[in-house]
């Protein structure tokens, strides 16, 4: 091995790392978490700390090699490339490390060691292109982790990745991901990250230009922030803050927390029938169900809903028999916490769902109708007259939770999470297709009552 002749440089990292990363930093050094994810407004510094921490972990550890991915390749030499030849200049590394191009290397000519840098739009083909002849991946890095299409995509590169180790690991891998929070509450990275926030090998971080300290940006950065929050806030709190603040044009405007979120029924307020839509998962898409009750105070109450996502950590696509288990489980959770089970149960399910269906008649589920989706905008306006429905209609939030373990996976229900991010699409008029499993079966069971008059 060659050895470097250079005299090392002394560099103060406080100059390098903003204060609010100093924690995460230590996590990292400390090896006790495996998954870092950095959300966060425009220049919140994530990307620099990345950088930062991948360029000197990979000093310290002369086996470990990284890789970096974004999801489309061409930006890849202009973003991710730019970045980390900056955090090896920073650093006084220049002298260590080389770059080449087509494919986008960086390689320290004393060590051997790599660092890869590839868009991802194959994880499967471009992830068994990456070869090592030793050592190991320990770094990792999604950036703009919000562009991939859902977790799967990013779980494929890692296990790939896992798999090339050829070092019998006393270490934990390193994976990181930066992204700026989408606007819609119900992306996928934004229930992705409430889902980790309290798992304990997943360290969550939330920041903005606001925590960076002063002198390191511009004065016309801040300039420019404070004129957009004074003429839109809505877009302030989003590019700037990263909240994922919904878009205009909500397809559930009258929905509210205030006016339709409870946590419980009233005192003597008793469950005398329950009607439940159920719509069930392909091999991406998620199983639900939503329970709708109706009680002695006259009120609709959404008992907690079940939502099964198979793309979600822990999880896989479940057969037929296993999502009407699922669904089975769910409805005798509730009625042990209701302590009786209400006289009438009733199940309206996806006609597409045919095989779930007779699964559920097996169980003993006789009252149990099929109903095909409708016009997507007398649907629409359903769900929208149950939300107006005199104040009567309340949905019991007891957080999102894995119908697996029963462990929090989100601070609300799935579909309040949904109703308050489903938008209209400009270019046809009509509610976006896609993340609204809850709402779905809520469609189906809304049109049962419907169908009786009761809505």
């Amino acid at each position: 091995m060659i050895q470097s002749q250079q005299e090392p440089t002394i560099v103060k990292l406080s100059e390098l790392i903003a204060p609010c990363y100093y924690d995460e930093y230590r996590k990292i050094k400390e090896d006790l978490v495996t998954y870092f994810l950095n959300k966060g407004g425009r220049s919140s510094c994530k990307s620099s700390f990345i950088s930062i921490a991948l360029v000197l972990g990979l000093k310290k550890d002369p086996i470990a090699h990284a890789a970096v991915f974004m999801k489309v390749a061409d930006k890849i030499e202009d973003k991710v490339a730019m970045q980390i030849q900056w955090a090896i200049n920073v650093l006084h590394l220049a002298h260590e490390w080389k770059m080449t191009k087509r494919p986008c290397n960086f390689i320290n000519i004393y060590t051997g060691q790599k660092i890869f840098i590839r868009g991802l739009d194959d994880p499967e083909k471009v992830t068994k292109g990456l070869k090592l002849t030793t050592g190991y991946f320990k770094y990792i890095w999604f950036e703009e982790a919000n562009a991939f299409t859902n977790y799967g995509e990013i779980r494929t590169a890692l296990n790939s990745l896992f798999r090339k180790s050829d070092v019998n690991l006393e270490t934990h891998f390193k994976v990181f991901f930066s992204y700026n929070p989408p606007r819609e509450p119900n992306n996928w990275i934004n229930k992705h990250a409430k889902e980790v926030k309290n798992n304990p090998n997943w360290y969550v971080l939330a920041t903005t230009y606001l925590d960076v300290p002063t002198g390191w940006l511009p004065k016309e950065f801040y300039d420019e922030a404070q004129r957009v929050k004074e003429v839109d806030e809505r877009t302030y709190r989003h590019e700037y803050l990263g909240e994922a603040v919904g878009r205009d044009g909500l397809v559930y405007p009258m929905f509210s927390m205030e006016e339709h979120v409870i946590k419980q029924l009233e005192g003597k307020e008793a469950v005398v029938r329950v009607v439940c839509g159920i719509d069930g998962g392909a091999i991406i898409d998620a199983t639900t169900c939503v329970p709708l009750a109706i009680t002695t105070h006259g009120r609709i109450v959404c008992l907690p809903t079940m939502y099964y996502d198979p793309t979600a950590p822990g999880h896989q696509p479940l057969a037929t028999q296993d999502q009407a288990i699922l669904i089975e489980n769910h409805l005798e959770q509730l009625w042990n916490a209701l302590g009786y089970q209400p006289s009438m149960v009733e199940l309206v399910i996806d006609s597409a769902a045919s095989d779930i269906f007779l699964q559920l008649l097996q169980y003993g589920h006789y009252n149990t109708m099929k109903v095909g989706k409708k016009d997507i905008m007398v649907d629409m306006r359903r769900v929208q007259a149950l939300l107006s429905y005199q104040g009567a209609f309340k949905i019991i939030d007891q957080g999102y939770k894995d119908p697996l373990t029963g462990s929090i996976l989100g601070e609300h229900d799935m579909l309040i999470e949904e109703l308050q991010s489903k938008v209209i699409d400009e270019k046809t008029g009509k509610p976006e297709d896609g993340g609204d499993h809850d709402i779905d079966a809520l469609k189906y069971a809304t049109y049962r009552l419907q169908e009786e008059g009761v809505i």
